[in-house]
């Protein structure tokens, strides 16, 4: 199954031309790399974003985000989480989702 190119394109729009950014086909999707370190990205049927440990449980309170697991069902991924194409609709939301990931991801070393 393809990714979802709504979410792909809200994801474009709001890490525009940013330095150290990178796209790669991963887990049936399209991931964003800053400086190496996974970001975000479009998956089937559903957008991720790497928001951190200490950003989960804000990022978990927007309605239409939910925990992330590997394979859909299985373990937790801590620190990351998935929300639905429909919040894409809400670019205030996104933009506070990919803040919280910037503000994790963009202190880790480069890769």
């Amino acid at each position: 199954m393809a990714y979802s190119e709504a979410v792909y394109a809200a994801l474009c729009q709001h890490l525009g031309a940013m330095p150290g950014l990178d796209e790669r086909r991963m887990f049936g999707g399209i991931v964003f790399m800053l400086n190496g370190n996974m970001l975000c990205g479009a998956m089937s049927g559903h957008g991720m974003v790497r928001v951190g440990p200490g950003n989960e449980a804000a990022a978990l309170r927007i309605p239409g985000t939910f925990e992330m697991r590997q394979g859909g069902a299985g373990r937790r991924m801590k620190g990351f989480v998935r929300f639905e194409p429909g919040l894409v609709e809400d670019p205030a939301t996104i933009a506070r989702l990919i803040d919280y990931a910037l503000g994790f991801v963009g202190k880790m070393p480069s890769k």
